[in-house]
């Protein structure tokens, strides 16, 4: 009876943390759907190469130094934030989407 009771509490809190993860930012690889691409310049591409942006990051190093990043993620919001924060030291390859939301930010950021 007491494992049945325990089972139906785990069953309710990993269906409120699912809900729960649509509506923060949470670096879990099963909420991770879209695959974003970035390329670093060779002048930060040390510093990106020796962070942790997520368990399934990817990078390659191109020859011309930039470094190359792929990480999943469930939405934009922090990404953003971390392309921004490079400038022009970052250029989004993909989804168009990003690249779109970006372009946008930019432009606002030129009214202010």
């Amino acid at each position: 009876m007491a494992s049945k009771i325990i089972l139906e509490r785990f069953l309710w809190f990993h269906s409120e943390i699912k809900d729960l993860s649509n509506k923060v930012s949470v670096r879990n690889i099963e909420y991770s759907k879209t695959e974003v691409c970035l390329c670093f310049s060779k002048d930060v591409s040390s510093w990106i190469a020796g962070q942790a942006w997520h368990p399934a990051q990817k990078t390659r190093t191109e020859k011309n130094g930039r470094l190359c990043l792929t990480i999943p993620v469930a939405d934009f919001r922090e990404i953003k934030r971390e392309i921004l924060k490079y400038g022009s030291q970052v250029e989004v390859l993909s989804p168009r989407e990003l690249q779109n939301e970006i372009r946008k930010e930019i432009e606002k950021m030129g009214k202010v």
